[in-house]
């Protein structure tokens, strides 16, 4: 077995100590792909010194450090060992002039997902030109609020003395059509002085009947403001979007099958006061939002869909946790486990999934457990002799870090008498719109198009919303769509210790050595589950000395354990 060592893809000798150099596959916050690490150093030492100080003091330096790769010769193929980097961030020690002590760190593992990402904010993205306006989502938003009476009170008066004026001009207008036709069936220059006549005062007494129509239009606006808030907008963006962002940025493209369901969906963060008072607004996460740099999103996004993150060459993929069960390549070999331990101490007799509540934004917490926004399933023992005797316990809570939107569904009582006004006001606008030539008989039309949009209890909000968007609105269905129990149907129904789901959460837990080949390395460290007879297993920890074929390991493996419980959904 020949290795062979490279910096920079340079060859070069191996380290002084590399005999003793051990590294392992951590699998960290139990993700698919491997972290790997090393708690040893190695040391460089002549020629492979001068290239890592080289390095270090050229253009590059530290924090773009050099890789460190060992290859295997297999068959007339060189298999990849392992890619690390160099890092000159974590206390190099330079020994002498020709010797060098260093600490690797891991190339692609699921790290850059925590550490690098929490760099990276979406506001200094949006500085690199990732974002367009044409990126973000215009979200229609009315308030329930408590009307202006003193003030609609006031315009309504306003209102009666115009309308009543129009009434009035109307009458006014007419008697001038009638005298202008007696007046003109006298002599020929009398009848035509007497038309020009007649003819300003209709002009003048029009441009008097177009004026009052405006103002009435203006008042019954007015009206509608000060009893029903106005329309506004906040900016959204999609979830893909900011998905795609970070993971560019960290070097690599972001997939996830799971998207597919979510593309319909709308992030709208959290925003500290109504659009027209806010500087330069933005449809992202920013500055006091609780997912404010790409690994908050990140990870937000991976306990939305209860997933894992996987590391596999330029991609960054996310996927539902049972997802890499089905993709991996890999079969243990069959080795002597006569001593095993078992994860019954990890059975939750409680499920607790919850939408959060916006305190700013009343009607996320008005019904709360009636609108879908939480749900709980206990598991319970199919067969009890003693229950004082039981030993199930703990809750597994679920807390989704997003509020979900209240929808305003239908017109109030005063909104359905402002629209009965609004109709009859657009009667009259008809009229000057036929004068005009223009169309801006509306009125009516803009109290009904409420119907769809996010209903808040303020122009701020505490805590980010997701929001079912469809056709500039939310559709009637949403509840239906996106709720705590949908949640748990699609993706958390996985949390369970019962044998009854497929996918069972009852594991031996096995400390072993076994054989590894070079090649099985390249596999496990992109997916860490493997198969195993008729089951499946996964690995928590892989330690390997690069000149063994054998590696020390912590594995699973699913095994029905007890088929004495059941799970229950309460709400």
């Amino acid at each position: 077995m020949i290795l062979s060592h490279y910096i920079d893809n340079q060859s070069v000798e191996p380290p002084e100590n590399w005999g003793a150099f051990r590294f392992a596959l951590n699998y960290k916050d139990d993700n698919v792909s491997a972290q790997i690490t090393s708690t040893d150093e190695l040391i460089f030492v002549l020629d492979e010194n001068n290239i890592i100080r080289n390095w270090f003091d050229g253009l590059l330096g530290a924090f773009e450090p050099p890789e460190y790769r060992v290859e295997v010769a297999n068959d007339g193929d060189s298999i990849t060992i392992f890619t690390a980097l160099i890092d000159l961030t974590n206390r190099p020690i330079f020994l002498d002039n020709n010797r060098i002590r260093v600490k690797l760190k891991a190339k692609d593992g699921t790290d850059v997902i925590g550490t690098k990402a929490q760099a990276l904010s979406f506001r200094y993205l949006d500085s690199l030109g990732y974002f367009k306006e044409s990126d973000y989502i215009q979200i229609p938003y009315v308030l329930a609020f408590i009307p202006n009476y003193v003030e609609a009170v006031t315009v309504s008066i306003a209102i009666y003395a115009v309308g009543k004026e129009i009434a009035e001009q109307t009458e006014r207008i007419s008697a001038i059509f009638a005298d202008s036709s007696g007046e003109s069936a006298g002599g020929f220059l009398g009848a035509i002085g007497s038309a020009l006549l007649g003819l300003l005062r209709i002009a003048i007494s029009i441009a008097y009947f177009i004026a009052l129509t405006i103002a009435l239009k203006t008042l019954i606006i007015d009206l509608i403001n000060s009893l029903i808030s106005p329309i506004r907008y906040y900016k959204g963006i999609k979830l893909r979007k900011l998905l795609e962002v970070s993971a560019i940025e960290l070097g690599y493209n972001f997939e996830s099958t799971e998207l597919a369901f979510w593309d319909d969906f709308v992030l709208l963060p959290e925003k500290e006061n109504r659009p027209d008072k806010l500087t330069n607004e933005k449809g992202y996460p920013d500055r006091n939002s609780s997912l404010y740099n790409c690994a908050d999103f990140l990870q937000f996004y991976k306990r939305l869909i209860n997933g894992k993150f996987q590391i596999d060459g330029n991609r960054i993929r996310c996927e539902r946790k049972d997802y890499y069960e089905k993709t991996t390549n890999y079969k243990l070999p069959d080795v002597l486990t006569e001593e095993y331990t078992v994860n019954t101490d990890e059975a939750k007799s409680n499920l607790n999934l919850r939408f959060a509540k916006d305190q700013l934004d009343t009607t996320t917490i008005y019904n709360f457990t009636e609108n879908g926004t939480t749900m709980q399933r206990v598991t319970e023992l199919k067969n009890s002799v003693n229950k004082k005797n039981s030993l199930l316990k703990d809750i597994d809570r679920i807390d989704l870090p997003v509020s979900l939107p209240t929808r305003k569904d239908e017109l109030t009582e005063i909104e359905i008498g402002l629209k009965k006004l609004a109709k009859k006001a657009d009667g009259l606008i008809k009229i000057f719109d036929k004068i005009t030539g223009k169309n801006t008989a509306n009125l009516s039309q803009k109290i009904k198009n409420r119907i769809g949009m996010v209903n808040l209890s303020g122009d701020a909000t505490g805590i980010p919303k997701l929001i079912y968007f469809v056709n500039g609105a939310i559709p009637s269905n949403y509840r239906s769509v996106l709720n705590a129990q949908v949640m748990y149907d699609k993706y958390y129904f996985l949390n369970t210790y019962c044998a009854d789901v497929k996918n069972y959460n009852q594991f031996q837990i096995f400390s072993e050595n076994i054989p590894i080949k070079y090649e099985d390395i390249e596999k496990l460290v992109v997916n860490k589950w493997f198969k195993t007879g008729n089951s499946e297993g996964y690995f928590e920890k892989i330690e390997v000395q690069p000149d063994s074929n054998i590696a020390d390991t912590e594995f699973r493996i699913r095994k029905i354990l007890t088929t004495n419980l059941k799970d229950k959904i309460v709400w």
